[in-house]
């Protein structure tokens, strides 16, 4: 006996492929993972006695008994940019910035997970080969954002049902860039005096929310498109409720010429 996950119009039963599965995974860590980065971060930081938000990075959380918290947060990032640039990478297949993109991303993953396990230097310690990497490791990640965002917006013009999002991505890849160059003129990396050093974390935040919001967005709009897709290629594979029958799988070999519109949307005939 097997569930079905949707029965076709002339009773046969589909079920989803393992790989479907593994991509709805990817799908829900890109979406969650950003939005739950910043989440974790906020509510710490308001927990952490002597945090100032406005002043210090999100770098900071790393420091002290309860460090790990914010070890385990970073950790948690590194994943959701895997995710979306898997996601990217599976989305879309020709062009430049299709293979630039996602490399960008996988950059930025190493180098947010360089700054999990290497936390910074404390304030007024003596500097340490951990703080070194961890300021090291932030170059491979904030100077990023602009461009993979800028290079994603200009691939979004190309086709015409992700050209909605050219406008909002271009506006946010600049003001990425804007907060950048803000970050490393007036403002400066830990332990560096410039004349807005207080509002490091603020900098830091208003530069990374539109990123974290937006990588969600895509994330989400890659899952609706993906569902909308399954119902446009396979007509017959429309939900119409769960069902336990009693089937044999249909071996990939005898799949019939009708077939390959459901198969290319990862759903197998049993």
């Amino acid at each position: 006996m097997k569930k079905c996950e949707r029965i076709t119009s002339d009773g046969s039963c589909l079920y989803l492929d393992m790989r479907a599965t593994s991509h709805r995974i990817i799908r829900a860590v890109a979406i969650v993972g950003p939005l739950l980065f910043f989440t974790i971060a906020t509510v710490e930081g308001f927990l952490r006695p002597g945090y100032d938000p406005i002043a210090q990075p999100i770098s900071a959380l790393a420091i002290g008994d309860r460090g790990w918290i914010q070890g385990i947060n970073f950790l948690i990032f590194t994943s959701s940019l895997l995710a979306f640039a898997a996601l990217l990478r599976a989305e879309f297949r020709d062009g430049f910035a299709s293979h630039l993109a996602p490399s960008a991303f996988f950059v930025m993953a190493i180098g947010v997970a360089f700054a999990g396990l290497f936390p910074m230097d404390a304030p007024g310690v003596v500097a340490t080969r951990s703080g070194a990497i961890h300021g090291v490791a932030g170059f491979f990640v904030f100077p990023v954002i602009p461009l993979a965002v800028v290079l994603m917006s200009l691939r979004f013009r190309r086709e015409a049902h992700w050209r909605p999002y050219f406008g909002i991505s271009l506006v946010i890849g600049l003001l990425n860039l804007a907060t950048i160059i803000c970050f490393l003129t007036l403002v400066g990396p830990p332990g560096t005096a410039r004349p807005y050093s207080h509002l490091m974390g603020l900098v830091q935040r208003i530069d990374l929310v539109p990123f974290l919001v937006w990588i969600a967005l895509i994330a989400h709009r890659s899952a609706w498109r993906s569902i909308a897709l399954d119902e446009t290629r396979c007509p017959t594979c429309a939900s119409i409720g769960s069902a336990t029958v009693n089937v044999e799988p249909v071996p990939r070999s005898v799949v019939t010429e009708t077939d390959p519109p459901c198969a290319s949307t990862r759903w197998r005939v049993m």
